[in-house]
Parts: structure tokens; sequence; C-alpha cells
């Protein structure tokens, strides 16, 4: 079962509760039930597997092939915000994500932390938009 952040913790109990079979989650929500013994990790999403779950296979290993969907966070700004604010966020937000302990704790939480500039980020954003409108289509979903 899929659900946005509003609702992942009711999602998380009706998975260990049985009401629904599997939630997909970031790591770090469904870290405590993991180390809990409430939850089992069956697969990431990534095309690697994650340093905070090395045991863990990708979904590709575990048997859907070429399968590589990683979930993303962005920062966000208003449309119409100068784009030397937007550049001095984007540079503070690179040197942050850059220092060891805010490094270390995304890292130990299942992120890879990564910088682009607004201009790429942009970019990204349009391509996995575009990719997860091809993978809908194909499979269908917005017609079930």
């Amino acid at each position: 079962m899929l659900a946005g952040p509003e609702a992942i913790s009711d999602v998380i109990t009706n998975v260990v509760t049985g009401v629904n079979d599997y939630v997909m989650s970031p790591i770090s929500i469904v870290a405590p039930d993991l180390a809990d013994g409430n939850l089992v990790a069956l697969g990431v999403t990534t095309a690697q597997r994650s340093p905070a779950l090395p045991d863990v296979p990708t979904l590709a290993e575990a048997g859907v092939p070429g399968y590589d969907f990683p979930i993303w966070y962005g920062v966000w700004a208003p449309a119409g915000t100068p784009i030397g604010i937007v550049e001095w966020l984007a540079e503070d937000m690179t040197w942050a994500i850059s220092q060891p302990p805010v490094h270390d704790w995304l890292v130990n939480h299942g992120m890879e932390p990564m910088s682009m500039t607004p201009e790429a980020f942009a970019r990204f954003v349009i391509d996995e938009t575009q990719r997860a409108l091809r993978t809908i289509e194909a499979s269908r979903i917005a017609q079930a």
C-alpha cells in the first residue's frame, strides 16, 4: 500500500496489525518498527542496496528486474522567488548536507545526500514526473 506522509503512521499500524499486507515507505519512517521486529524489510526501491539496510535486497534483486524507483526529497521556494535567493538557498543546502553530522545522519536514515543546481533540480523533477507518468500509463493504474 502507498500512502502520503499524513497517513503513513496509520498505514504502518495497519501493516503491523495485519489489516494491510505491506507498505512502501522511506526507511527513516519505518526504522523503529524494523528495529523492534514489528516489520520485516522485503526490499529497497533503489537500484543499489541501502547503507542503512545493507542486508536487505533491492527489489530488482528480490525478483522485480529493473526496478529502480527511489523516494527523493527536495527543497522548494515559492514561484517568483528572486534567483539570487534561490541560488543562496541551494548553496547553503549543499554546504549543510556536506557537513559530517548532517551527511551521516541522512545516510544512517536511508537517504543518499545529493546536491544539484536549481536548474538541474528542475530538470530532475520534470524527468521523474515523466517517468512516473510512463509507469502509471504502462500499468494502467489510471484506468483502474
